[in-house]
């Protein structure tokens, strides 16, 4: 690799604080590191005063539409959400790429084919640890759904494309890294 490292940011929803990620993170890194951030049209504002390369992903992640069964919808929109990443990449050609949302694609992710460049994740909301070290309850599907969470995350870190992992919280970030596979950062 010659010059700067070539770091793809990707995220396709606009809700929340995406936006402020995005521009977090593209800040940080764009004096060390070539950054392009693939994100929705209406995102690549908060980026357009910093000096980075922009990807254009078009309209941002659909809502999901009550009057139609969850699930698929999940499945379609994650799929749709990988494609995206995937031709980002592709387009992007980075020397590593970063997902700034995976909570709703992780699932579908360890599933795919690896991408063949170091791939970092965000991961918001993770619970799987709330029960023992915040004493926080969780009902039965909550627990069901953490803990296949937590599988999926485990599973991913052991990917060989796998680089980092990074969370919203530190303790669960140091439970991960007291197992195998790529490191976790709070």
């Amino acid at each position: 690799m010659t010059g700067r490292p070539r770091i793809t940011l990707f995220d396709w929803t606009c809700s929340g604080h995406h936006a402020r990620y995005v521009r977090r993170v593209a800040a940080a890194l764009c004096g060390s590191a070539a950054v392009t951030v693939a994100a929705p049209d209406e995102m690549l504002e908060a980026v357009a005063d910093l000096p980075v390369d922009c990807l254009p992903l078009g309209p941002a992640r659909p809502a999901l539409d009550p009057s139609r069964p969850v699930e698929p919808q999940h499945l379609e929109l994650s799929n749709a959400e990988l494609d995206l990443f995937e031709r980002a990449a592709a387009a992007t050609a980075p020397d590593h790429l970063f997902h700034l949302y995976a909570d709703q694609i992780i699932r579908r992710l360890v599933g795919r084919r690896e991408l063949g460049v170091p791939v970092s994740l965000l991961v918001f909301f993770v619970r799987w640890h709330y029960p023992t070290h915040y004493a926080s309850a969780l009902s039965p599907r909550e627990f069901v759904r953490a803990w296949f969470q937590r599988f999926l995350i485990e599973r991913w870190r052991r990917r060989r494309d796998a680089h980092a992992l990074f969370l919203l919280d530190g303790r669960a970030a140091d439970l991960l890294n007291a197992g195998r596979g790529a490191r976790a950062y709070w």
